[in-house]
């Protein structure tokens, strides 16, 4: 949540892959006016990550943020200093992050581990906002999650590639997308979780 990067320098932006939705990405279009591969990636199927699996027609993959020198693409270094260079529209994924909600709707920090205290939101509105976002977060998940299988329940010659998947994903939110904002190379599949094209 915002404020609270000061305390720990950006931990979850170097040591975690930041897996994105639809509505992630569009925010994130809309703001940066960049094409979409300036700072999203496909990442092969490990086995082990419960983020919608996109199945495209000669493999399988999941959209997330580009890292560079194992850092996220979109955190500004400058010496040991380092932040967020979208705070308004990063994905919410980071939005909410250490924070998760119970079944009765209370605020749940959820690897103090990782972001050392004293992180709780200082007050009561700031702990309604986390709850907001975290409802938010859940709410986009559960509908990029339907709209991956839709896509993927389609005849595999409409799943040609990633390109056309950002593009399917972008029409259910806000229209067709600019074409000058999906110039994405049918695989640009890092090395953090597979070293091979087409990991099944």
């Amino acid at each position: 949540p915002e404020g609270f990067c000061e305390q720990c320098n950006g931990k979850c932006c170097t040591e975690f892959t930041g897996y994105v939705t639809h509505a992630d990405v569009k925010r994130l279009v809309d703001h940066l006016k960049k094409p979409v591969d300036a700072f999203i990636t496909g990442y092969a199927d490990d086995g082990k990550c419960t983020h919608p699996l996109i199945k495209l027609a000669e493999y399988d993959v999941r959209i997330g943020l580009s890292y560079v020198d194992k850092k996220c693409c979109l955190l500004n270094v400058v010496g040991d200093r380092r932040r967020c260079t979208v705070q308004s529209a990063k994905p919410m994924v980071c939005r909410t992050y250490p924070f998760s909600i119970s079944s009765e709707d209370k605020l749940v920090h959820v690897e103090p581990y990782k972001c050392p205290g004293p992180i709780w939101p200082p007050d009561q509105a700031g702990v309604d906002k986390s709850v907001s976002e975290v409802k938010q977060l859940k709410k986009e998940y559960k509908e990029y999650a339907a709209l991956v299988d839709q896509w993927n329940a389609q005849p595999k010659e409409k799943r040609a590639s990633l390109k056309a998947f950002l593009a399917f994903a972008y029409h259910a939110l806000d229209g067709p997308m600019n074409a000058t904002l999906i110039k994405v190379p049918d695989w640009r599949l890092t090395t953090r979780l597979a070293d091979k094209k087409g990991q099944k």
